[in-house]
């Protein structure tokens, strides 16, 4: 989900390319770094340990981590693009999508 949509809003921003935006947003932005982290940490442990529930719970651990990262880095960096009406209320959002799921995790997080 990050890479596909903050890298490259901020590759066409900067005037870099998607890979030159991820190594730069890597640098600036902790969220960024541990979401990719987690995302590699997800597919060693796939690889390295052997089938079972320690196995799952250690995958499911890593991908809340990477998911939450992933939301809390789309909302310090990306614009979901507010659609305003003539009175400038905010009626809807161009990328709806990033928004919803970072939406659904906070209220996952509350229910909790």
């Amino acid at each position: 989900m990050l890479d596909s949509t903050v890298i490259p809003q901020k590759a066409q921003e900067w005037g870099v390319s998607e890979q030159d935006a991820k190594y730069y947003l890597s640098g600036q932005d902790i969220y960024y770094r541990n979401a990719a982290g987690a995302v590699d940490q997800i597919q060693s442990l796939l690889d390295e340990l052997p089938d079972g529930t320690p196995r799952d719970y250690a995958v499911l651990g890593a991908s809340f981590d990477a998911f939450t990262n992933s939301a809390a880095s789309i909302a310090l960096n990306y614009d979901y693009g507010a659609e305003y009406d003539s009175k400038g209320t905010i009626t809807g959002y161009t990328y709806d999508k990033p928004l919803s799921s970072a939406l659904d995790l906070a209220r996952t997080g509350a229910d909790r």
